[in-house]
């Protein structure tokens, strides 16, 4: 799945994460943001520094489904929805679409929590195992994507 996703064209990684995201975010009926106290806190807790030079929106969304596929359930959507093309069935609304940034934060919450303990930020892990470098990768892109001001 690795492989796959890094092959993926850059509108391709980006559809599927944000239909992904999309999706539950629909059910769930919330619609995530990034603050710069939760930017803080993911490079406290995974030891980044967000800096110059935020990658490109396919980069972060690929970054963020080599999270996403760390759960076997979500590969078999990420497959999906890849193999799809761009049908018009499968294509999102753009008056509905969910932003990058919203979508990488669902990616977070997805793979587990970010709280502040006692003042120190920390991110508890929901999947198990989850890969940490390949988490840690996605959190560094996502802090440099926010902390550049961008924010679709």
């Amino acid at each position: 799945m690795h492989d796959e996703i890094l092959r993926m064209d850059d509108a391709t990684a980006v559809r599927v994460l944000k239909t992904i995201a999309k999706a539950h975010v629909d059910i769930a009926g919330e619609n995530p943001e990034m603050t710069d106290e939760m930017c803080r806190g993911l490079e406290e807790a995974f030891g980044v520094e967000s800096g110059d030079g935020a990658p490109a929106e396919a980069e972060l969304a690929r970054a963020a489904l080599l999270v996403l596929a760390q759960d076997v359930q979500m590969q078999q959507h990420i497959k999906a929805l890849a193999a799809s093309g761009n049908r018009r069935s499968m294509a999102i609304d753009p008056a509905s679409a969910i932003g990058l940034s919203a979508a990488a934060v669902f990616v977070l919450n997805t793979a587990g929590k970010i709280r502040n303990v006692d003042g120190k930020w920390e991110f508890e892990v929901s999947w198990k195992p989850l890969d940490k470098e390949i988490l840690k990768s996605f959190v560094e892109g996502i802090t440099k994507w926010f902390k550049s001001g961008r924010s679709d």
